[in-house]
Formats: structure tokens, C-alpha cells, sequence
């Protein structure tokens, strides 16, 4: 009955994937099987945002920052797509303020190519309603001279006013591109707020840009356009986050006072007992999360990869292994391959083979081979984030 070594150095009370907040950020993350969360747009990699839709807008827009030769921050870079870039490499490791300050940055240059075309949109309409005046003029002259002389400097022809034309529908289209940049900017920001936990501003952020698709770049739903759609859709789980976010919480303190318990507990029938009543409360926990924000959502990662520690207290090691072997999957689906949280994942799964592999590794499969290939996949991505000098990268060498 008394069992003083169930715990086996796991720590069920700690994140298994630390202390940072989840979300997910990608180059097309819409976590597509149940949900549209979390969506950046563009293809360059699964956690690159977008940085589309007014690639040609420089030709035609009178730039208000000029652009430095040697930026030594983000707060210095002038060029939009450097900055979504770099807000880009930030968000896959897992540095969410810094991301948030470059998409900031981005904004402010995003908004001065705004007024920069709207600027040059009016000085075209004034130019038009000058021209019409003059030409109203010309036509209302009764005047015994020739009422038309189209040879005057002071007259205006057809073709100044087709060109004047020309050039205020140019404008009108390039003031849509940069609008369309502002909202997805916005939509960035709103991913951030969403993997910071903090639904009310990315709920925020998310109807900020569905404001600009619809009152500036007249972009609709109704019409197709998936951007707005997604955009909609992000507006609506996030109304459904905030809704269930404090029974959510509720569930998740009741689990891990339940769970405190077991310190106190020799006997190991007790606190399979307890554990078993935390896992039951998480997973009230886990299928809110998923009618809120979809059942592969990272912050559902989190709570698997829980239970899945409070399942190895109970010495159930499969099904330890399976509930973390899903949260690492939808960690790698959703943040990308080089996020630290993908890697602390796989430390915790690599440890658990390494401690209790010969009951789990499957019939013919090396335990080791399995151990080192899971602790292998786990050095990249904790590397690439905490550098080659961290507690975490020197564990996988010992």
C-alpha cells in the first residue's frame, strides 16, 4: 500500500513546458481540423505572420520615414516586412513582448503610409474639383470669344481630367493595400494577446481589424473573402474565451488542490484516488477549452501534457505517454517546430521513456533509440531559444 516512490522526480505540480503562456502564431495556423484560431498569413513557415497585400505600394506611396542603411533595433527599421519579419523570428521562439513591440513598430509605419496616401489621395480630388470648375467654367462662358480656346494654359481638356482620373483610382487602390496591412498588423497583434492569455485585448485587437476590413478596405464576409472571415471567426472565439474563462480557472485551481494533496498521502491507493479526481477535473477543464478556442489549441496542449503527469503519478504510463505524445503534436502544429515550449514537451516525454521506458516502448522498439530520438528532437528548439549556455540545453547532454 505505501508507495514513497510513486512521484519518481516528475513533477506534477510544475508546467512541464515552463512557465510561458500558449498560443499559437502561424503562417497559415488555423488549427484547421476544428477551429480558425491563432492565424497569421503567410506561407514562409508555420509561425511567420502576414506580410502580404501591398507588396507594390512603395512604387506609388511618398514614404514618411526614410529607411536607415544600419537599424540597430526594431524601434530603427523603417521597412514593413523587415519588421513583420523579425516580429516573425521572435514569436516562433517564444518571445512574445519582443514580437508585440515589433508589430508596434510596424503599425506606426503601417499608419504613416496611411496618411502619406491619403495626403497625396486628396491633393488628386482637389485637383479634380478644380478641374471641373474650370471646365464648368469654359462651358457656362456666353462671351462673344471663343468660349473653348484649348490652346490657354487656363483650360482644362478631357484628357488632364481622365488622367486626374486615372490617378485618383490608383490612389483609392493603394490606400485599400495599406488599410489591409493595417488590419493585418492588428490581426498579429490579436495573436499575441491571444498566446499572452489575454482574451479580452485579442478580442480587442481582433475587432479593430475586422473594423478596418469593413469601414476602410469595404472587404466582407459575405463576399468570400476568407481574411475577413477568419478575422470573424477570431472575434467570436474570443467572446467565447472570455465567457468561460473563469470557470476555466476554477476547474484548473480545484485540479491542482486536489492534486497538493497527494503530498500528504502514503498510501498509494489514496492518491491514485486524488489524481484520478484532479485528471477528471482537468478534463471538465480540457473540453470548455475546446468549445472555446478548439480542442488544438495550445492552451489544450497544456492541460494534456497536466494529466498526462498526474496519469505517470498514477503509474498509468500509457496513457501518460499518449495524452503528452498529442499535447507535443499540437504544439508543433500550432507554434512551430523551433518554440521552446515544443521543446520542453519533448524533454518531459523523453524523461518519462527514459524513466519507465521498458513498460511503454512498444514490442521490437529500443528503449534507448526512443529516448535519445525524443531528447535529439528536444535540443533544436530549446537551442534555438535559450542558447548553448541553459540548464534545460546542458540536461540533454548529460
Amino acid at each position: 500500500e505505501n508507495d514513497e516512490n510513486a512521484q519518481d522526480d516528475i513533477d506534477i505540480h510544475g508546467s512541464a513546458v515552463g512557465n510561458n503562456n500558449f498560443g499559437a502564431a502561424n503562417g497559415k495556423t488555423s488549427f484547421e481540423n476544428d477551429h480558425e484560431g491563432l492565424r497569421h498569413d503567410d506561407d514562409k513557415r508555420n509561425t511567420t505572420p502576414k506580410q502580404n497585400h501591398c507588396q507594390d505600394a512603395s512604387s506609388i506611396i511618398t514614404p514618411l520615414f526614410q529607411q536607415p542603411k544600419t537599424p540597430l533595433n526594431v524601434q530603427d527599421e523603417t521597412d514593413i516586412d523587415r519588421i513583420l519579419e523579425m516580429a516573425s523570428d521572435h514569436l516562433s521562439l517564444g518571445q512574445n513582448e519582443l514580437a508585440l513591440q515589433a508589430y508596434r513598430r510596424a503599425m506606426k509605419c503601417a499608419f504613416a503610409d496611411v496618411i502619406s496616401v491619403k495626403r497625396q489621395l486628396m491633393e488628386v480630388k482637389k485637383l479634380q474639383k478644380r478641374q471641373q470648375k474650370q471646365q464648368q467654367r469654359q462651358r457656362d462662358d456666353v462671351r462673344g470669344i471663343d468660349p473653348s480656346p484649348v490652346n490657354s494654359p487656363s483650360s482644362t481638356s478631357t484628357s488632364d481630367m481622365e488622367l486626374t482620373k486615372q490617378q485618383e483610382q490608383r490612389f483609392e487602390l493603394t490606400l485599400l493595400q495599406v488599410a489591409s496591412r493595417v488590419a493585418d498588423i492588428h490581426n498579429n497583434m490579436g495573436v499575441v494577446h491571444e498566446m499572452n492569455r489575454s482574451f479580452q485585448k485579442a478580442q480587442a485587437s481582433y475587432q479593430d481589424a475586422l473594423d478596418v476590413y469593413h469601414n476602410t478596405c469595404r472587404r466582407f464576409e459575405e463576399e468570400g473573402d476568407s481574411d475577413v472571415e477568419r478575422t470573424n471567426r477570431n472575434v467570436a472565439r474570443m467572446i467565447s474565451a472570455c465567457r468561460s474563462e473563469q470557470e476555466r480557472k476554477s476547474l484548473h485551481d480545484r485540479a491542482a488542490k486536489i492534486a497538493k494533496r497527494v503530498e500528504y498521502e502514503k498510501h498509494f491507493a489514496t492518491r491514485k484516488n486524488l489524481l484520478n479526481d484532479a485528471v477528471a477535473t482537468l478534463q471538465m477543464a480540457l473540453e470548455l477549452e475546446g468549445d472555446a478556442l478548439g480542442h488544438s489549441h495550445p492552451l489544450a496542449a497544456s492541460t494534456l501534457i497536466q494529466m498526462g503527469k498526474y496519469h505517470y503519478e498514477m503509474r498509468e504510463f500509457d496513457s501518460a505517454v499518449m495524452e503528452i505524445h498529442k499535447a507535443v503534436q499540437i504544439l508543433r502544429n500550432a507554434l512551430g517546430g523551433n518554440h521552446p515550449q515544443v521543446g520542453r514537451a519533448l524533454l518531459l516525454l523523453a524523461s518519462v521513456y527514459e524513466r519507465q521506458g521498458p513498460k511503454i516502448t512498444p514490442h521490437g522498439t529500443s528503449k534507448d533509440d526512443v529516448e535519445l530520438e525524443l531528447y535529439v528532437d528536444a535540443l533544436e528548439p530549446l537551442k534555438a531559444t535559450l542558447g548553448n549556455v541553459h540548464d534545460d540545453v546542458g540536461f540533454l547532454y548529460v
